[in-house]
């Protein structure tokens, strides 16, 4: 592995000559946790190769292993037929993060996959798992941002290809996976405690990093926000009178009518508020985009009207509380110099006319 990691050519070699279906065959949902988690290192290793994360991204043609491994015999075959056959196979691409996300939503429960993953979040290829935390996922991220934070020379973090998106998209969707499950009595519970784990991450390294494009890209914001919508097909959890969301006098299982009622939901709503408010205090409203009408018009795949106008109403009321927060002086003061370390007059100014223009712009 030494000399792969030396040699970009000779990983690219590798990963085509196998293709992403045969890493993916071990992570199928049936396959036992540590075959699981061994099979994700290996394909996240080949992916901190740019080049591969990229052909794995937008798909590659499957069945390559099998066709390689077969080739000889074609020939064999083609030779004894009695005349030739007119086949014509097209080939299939496979997206690799579509599928790998796939498989993982399977895999909810294996706290080595988060950290794994949040490991290529921040392109830190990851030697050994840290023995000293294992099974549980806050000392795994503790540890994993003890080795990215910045040194006394230094005064921030800097990730030389930025975050990977990709890698943050397929947490959200374990995040999404877990939140659209039943959860079982106990506080303490991995389905409680998972998501807010993934979030804190999520948050610390926004702290570190708060000018990475990261956090205001469509993609992530899209997939932040569909965290909170239920997977289709997923069980209704229980309201506070007790019964299903789903119509329980019919006993059929249908499509849930509101955003998820789980607990786990509020750090995706924590982390989203913050993310707000950054954005209303430094983006302009009309020089682009703005992630508030991102967040407002989001639609995740099989969301029904209900779920979608649930969602908007819930980002209206948290412009409102941004539009309270600004409005007391202190308060603004306070987010617009930070802890008073690095701040020009300058930035200031600059903050201080995004925050006016978003304002007359939402009002």
């Amino acid at each position: 592995w030494d000399r792969l990691d030396q040699n970009s050519k000779d990983q690219e070699k590798t990963f085509t000559s196998l293709g992403p279906d045969w890493f993916l065959l071990f992570v199928q949902p049936h396959l036992h946790p540590t075959t699981v988690i061994l099979g994700t290192r290996l394909v996240l290793r080949f992916l901190y190769n740019p080049v591969l994360l990229t052909k794995f991204r937008d798909g590659m043609v499957g069945n390559v292993w099998l066709e390689n491994n077969t080739a000889d015999c074609n020939i064999l075959m083609d030779n004894i037929k009695s005349r030739p056959q007119a086949c014509s196979q097209m080939a299939h691409l496979i997206p690799g993060f579509e599928m790998m996300q796939m498989f993982l939503s399977h895999h909810i429960a294996i706290p080595e996959l988060y950290f794994l993953l949040a490991a290529l979040v921040l392109q830190t290829p990851i030697n050994e798992m840290p023995e000293d935390s294992k099974m549980d996922l806050d000392m795994m991220i503790t540890w994993l941002l003890k080795q990215v934070k910045p040194k006394s020379c230094e005064k921030s973090i800097t990730i030389p290809n930025g975050l990977c998106t990709e890698a943050a998209l397929v947490l959200l969707g374990m995040v999404r996976a877990t939140l659209s499950q039943p959860i079982s009595d106990t506080d303490s519970s991995w389905e409680i405690a998972y998501p807010g784990s993934v979030m804190q991450f999520f948050c610390l390294v926004y702290y570190m990093i708060p000018d990475e494009p990261l956090w205001m890209s469509p993609e992530f914001l899209h997939g932040l926000a569909a965290a909170g919508f239920p997977t289709a097909g997923s069980l209704g959890h229980m309201t506070d009178g007790g019964a299903s969301v789903q119509g329980s006098l019919t006993g059929k299982v249908g499509p849930q009518l509101h955003l998820s009622t789980h607990p786990g939901r509020k750090h995706v709503s924590d982390f989203i508020r913050i993310l707000l408010l950054y954005s209303f205090l430094n983006i302009p409203a009309n020089k682009q985009l703005h992630p508030i009408d991102i967040l407002v018009e989001v639609s995740p795949e099989r969301a029904t009207s209900g779920q979608r106008k649930s969602f908007q109403t819930e980002i209206l009321l948290f412009i409102m509380d941004i539009f309270h927060i600004v409005s007391e002086e202190q308060t603004i003061a306070k987010a617009l110099i930070g802890d008073g370390q690095g701040t020009t007059h300058k930035t200031v100014e600059r903050t201080s006319s995004a925050m006016f223009e978003n304002i007359t712009y939402f009002s």
